[in-house]
């Protein structure tokens, strides 16, 4: 008799046709399976890219997890239908533009899908993924839900083994972006001594008005002596870089260089692909050596970290929560209707 409290885990589906997505239109030759293969087929919308970050991240983990090779929908030309064209203008098709997870993950995830024969569905959210998907003779499994669909999509897995992204996993011209843009302002990239300031107010105002204050943010930096150039980056309203450079070149004896993120070059392509000078910025916000963060401000202050040898954690959340505002959010916004408007920082 079964344990009274205890949930038990729904059972695979069984595909038979013609319920297979792959399979839709009837003229699809079956291929039987070789070793075992992850297929995600959950994307119904794009969203930002710290978000696709996670569940790629994901996806390679579970891969490990389960002895597997991955597969998404539109295999390594399908950046495009997985990033949401609200938060830049143009998106490359191509992953490779902003991502090498095999040479940071050691595993490639951007296989196009198969119409293999014989695979399971997964699409129960209550699927407890921290189970082994493969057994018996199943050699394919599809994911048929977006991850965040999923209430167990958790699993066990040794912290050496799981994929950062942001660390080593971006493309080789992203971080040899963020490089040359250290050495153009003469920071050493072994022991880089510079401040990164993260000011993120417009669509905050209601939390973060005080900690994000002109004032603030130049008493802030003005009292941490312990690196003299900073790079800022804000979202914030027309007039507010204006008043705080103002504020900042009061302090004379401060001998220092600031600059503003859309005054440096973070998109050398220049094609107003605000996802690429996304990456290209956090990469250089992860190699300051004092970095301000007021995305989240508690107590009226945001959150100021010494950072040593600092690598970039991606925090995934979800596609409904905000549009996965966390990304991009770089420039003017709109003084009306609360509506973005990015300047570009390329």
């Amino acid at each position: 008799q079964p344990c009274r409290g205890l949930r038990r885990t729904p059972p695979l589906e069984e595909v038979g046709p013609p319920a297979d997505p792959l399979n839709a239109s009837g003229d699809l030759l079956r291929v039987k399976p070789v070793g075992r293969h992850i297929q995600y087929l959950g994307n119904q919308h794009g969203s930002g890219i710290s978000d696709r970050i996670s569940v790629l991240e994901w996806l390679v983990d579970l891969g490990t997890f389960n002895n597997a090779t991955v597969h998404i929908k539109g295999g390594p030309l399908g950046a495009a239908s997985y990033l949401d064209t609200r938060h830049s203008k143009r998106v490359s098709s191509n992953w490779s533009h902003y991502f090498d997870i095999k040479a940071g993950c050691g595993a490639y995830p951007f296989n196009d899908a198969e119409p293999f024969e014989g695979c399971v569905n997964i699409s129960d959210p209550y699927f407890n993924f921290s189970n082994q998907l493969f057994s018996g003779n199943v050699g394919c499994v599809n994911i048929m839900l977006r991850r965040y669909a999923y209430k167990n999509h958790k699993f066990s897995l040794d912290d050496k083994k799981r994929c950062n992204i942001w660390k080593g996993g971006l493309a080789p011209s992203v971080y040899k972006q963020s490089r040359q843009l250290l050495q153009a302002n003469g920071s050493n990239t072994t022991i880089p001594r510079f401040g990164a300031y993260h000011i993120r107010r417009c669509d905050r105002m209601n939390s973060n008005a005080a900690c994000t204050n002109p004032a603030f943010v130049a008493s802030v930096i003005n009292n941490i002596t312990t690196v003299k150039d900073w790079v800022i980056f804000y979202y914030a309203e027309p007039g507010y870089k204006l008043h705080l450079k103002k504020l900042l070149w009061q302090c004379n004896p401060c001998n220092r260089i600031i600059s503003f993120e859309d005054e440096l070059p973070l998109n050398p392509f220049q094609d107003g692909d605000n996802y690429y000078t996304f990456l290209v910025a956090n990469d250089l916000l992860s190699l300051a050596a004092v970095r301000v963060e007021s995305t989240y401000c508690s107590h009226g202050i945001g959150s100021i970290k010494t950072q040593q040898v600092a690598s970039m954690v991606g925090q995934g959340q979800d596609e409904e929560a905000e549009g996965s505002s966390e990304d991009v959010l770089f420039g003017e916004c709109s003084p009306w209707e609360g509506i973005r408007s990015l300047v570009n920082t390329e």
